[in-house]
């Protein structure tokens, strides 16, 4: 289910940035990175986290580069919601997400 998440996210993502849709797409990369965060700690700790909370309590300690990715992306992401993102923080996440989702391997 994580890895479905995930790869609809990240579609939906691109698509929305072909479009010019940079807060939309911004939000939808969050939304897989987390996809890709939750599957690195089931695989670890088998749970899935059931927020953001717990999620930035477990990360840290089973990949400390994708805990500090995610820290930085959720304040953007909660700018989102009010405020206009610029196409450079959309294209800087996107290779974040693409990174982690090769290492979950829901990308090739």
């Amino acid at each position: 289910m994580l890895l479905k998440n995930f790869r609809e996210f990240y579609e939906e993502a691109v698509d929305a940035l072909s479009k010019g849709r940079f807060t939309s797409s911004y939000i939808l990369l969050f939304k897989a990175l987390t996809a890709a965060a939750d599957a690195i700690i089931l695989e670890s700790r088998g749970l899935i986290p059931k927020n953001h909370r717990q999620r930035f309590e477990l990360l840290p300690y089973i990949e400390p580069e994708l805990a500090l990715r995610l820290s930085e992306s959720f304040e953007e992401y909660t700018k989102a919601y009010s405020m206009s993102l610029k196409e450079e923080a959309v294209l800087e996440l996107k290779m974040v997400v693409e990174e982690y989702g090769r290492k979950i391997k829901a990308l090739e």
